[in-house]
């Protein structure tokens, strides 16, 4: 795949993850397969956008396949998670970009997930199973929950992901927001986000980053 489909695709398999994480519907076994599933994201990602930049520029590695091997085997793991939970609302929010703007999935994903990320970490159960995926990708850091939001906004910068509106090309004004962004509480994916999401705080968000 070209670079900006493995970072696209990449960071949906990780919203997956986090997102079957930060869940109404999470239970031991769904968060054993969610951590893991993250932290193969994490290792596997970097190397497979790696990869896929070499060969795109004409110069493959003997790492390409194995690299993209490695990140079907971590999205196949966040899959495993998300089928039984469901995503959250990251997921609702994605579904806006594309539909009015034809951004693609998992850019849309990209877009919020750190955002969702500060929002669900405030829970301590959910800090703590952020700092457990911490642990199993090898990131370390005083406070583990930080240190993984920092490595992903790393990442997502590397990989040329958006963080504002106009880095997706969208003109779309602060008072807009809200209108364009209603329906996305009327999707079931927004009500499985643990802790609630309240949509005073998510209109705020998208605001800033318009």
């Amino acid at each position: 795949m070209p670079p900006a489909l493995t970072a696209s695709t990449g960071f949906d398999a990780l919203s997956h993850a986090l997102e079957s994480l930060w869940n109404k519907n999470a239970s031991p076994v769904t968060i054993d397969a969610a951590t893991s599933a993250a932290a193969m994201v994490l290792r596997a990602l970097p190397a497979a956008y790696e990869a896929s930049a070499a060969a795109a520029a004409g110069s493959p590695t003997h790492e390409h396949d194995a690299a993209a091997l490695r990140m079907l085997e971590a999205a196949a793991a966040a899959g495993i998670a998300f089928s039984i939970t469901g995503t959250a609302l990251v997921h609702a929010l994605s579904f806006v970009l594309s539909e009015d703007w034809h951004v693609p999935h998992g850019v849309a994903c990209a877009f919020t997930l750190e955002d969702g990320y500060r929002l669900q970490a405030r829970d301590p159960e959910i800090a703590q199973r952020l700092s457990c995926v911490a642990e199993a990708a090898g990131i370390d850091g005083a406070d583990p929950a930080s240190a993984l939001l920092d490595a992903i906004l790393r990442l997502k910068a590397s990989m040329r992901l958006p963080f504002r509106f106009g880095d997706l090309g969208v003109e779309i004004a602060a008072g807009d927001i809200e209108a364009r962004f209603a329906r996305s509480f009327d999707d079931p994916k927004m009500a499985n986000s643990r802790p609630a999401a309240d949509p005073s705080e998510i209109y705020a968000m998208l605001k800033a980053k318009a």
